[in-house]
């Protein structure tokens, strides 16, 4: 299976090997769009899934390496 995803952001935080902590919400989108393709198993009232969250909107707004799309994979 699959389907789209949107993503809304809520909330952005830098944290510096110093402890000083950054508010970053201002450098990135506030929205994301992505596709995430799954793959799942149901056995009586076990079930396993894997899914790969494919993202297809740049998410950083003026970041030296141009915002790239991010990607995430969960079990």
């Amino acid at each position: 299976m699959a389907g789209p995803q949107v993503s809304y952001l809520l909330a952005a935080h830098t944290q510096y090997p110093n402890g000083q902590v950054n508010n970053a919400i201002d450098q990135h989108k506030k929205l994301a769009i992505g596709f995430v393709p799954a793959l799942g198993y149901d056995w009586k009232s076990f079930s396993i899934n894997v899914r790969y969250n494919i993202g297809l909107s740049k998410i950083a707004k003026s970041l030296p390496y141009g915002g790239l799309p991010g990607t995430l994979t969960t079990m």
